[in-house]
């Protein structure tokens, strides 16, 4: 049995500015392709056609869905990765690469 991914509904201007961000120079790709599986999911395809359609797992576009439906765009980004937080600010990044 296929399932529909989660009913994701969106006014037309959010619509565009979801459609923007995967262009957008600075939108890494993991981002990109989460933004794209929310697309997809308002075109009301099955969970399978996503998959095949973004090239993820079938639980990836499950859990991207349902991510956004309770998150909205928050959702869409990386979450904190577990282990030793950074010993270096982002301040002493941005000025080591200066």
């Amino acid at each position: 049995m296929e399932l529909t991914a989660v009913a994701i509904k969106l006014m037309v201007l959010k619509h565009q500015k979801l459609e923007a961000l995967p262009r957008a120079h600075k939108t890494g790709q993991s981002f990109a392709r989460r933004v794209r599986l929310v697309l997809a999911a308002t075109n009301e395809h099955e969970n399978k056609a996503i998959r095949d359609l973004i090239g993820a797992d079938i639980n990836t576009v499950d859990k991207g869905c349902q991510r956004f439906v309770v998150d909205r765009l928050d959702g869409l980004y990386d979450e904190p990765r577990p282990g030793t937080p950074r010993l270096i600010g982002n301040e002493k990044i941005a000025e080591t690469i200066h």
